[in-house]
């Protein structure tokens, strides 16, 4: 089966870092999770099995949690 890869960076209010993580570490769709310097605060590395279920992941999860202040999602379109 084919899955839709997305990396998508975030930016976070700092005090809501604890619960961010905890979130995301309770959903299967999340693969990786990086700590960033810079413009964006973290990098997320999911994957869904389709484009509907990245959308409602993204809208679900992450544009309803408060502490989430912006969000930058790209679609992985080759891997090597």
């Amino acid at each position: 089966m084919d899955y839709i890869r997305a990396l998508i960076f975030i930016r976070l209010k700092q005090e809501q870092m604890p619960a961010f993580l905890t979130l995301i570490q309770g959903l299967p769709q999340v693969r990786q999770y990086y700590a960033l310097t810079g413009e964006f605060d973290g990098l997320l590395e999911v994957e869904t099995r389709s484009i509907e279920e990245l959308y409602t992941l993204n809208l679900q999860y992450f544009q309803g949690f408060s502490g989430l202040q912006h969000t930058n999602t790209h679609i992985v379109v080759m891997r090597i």
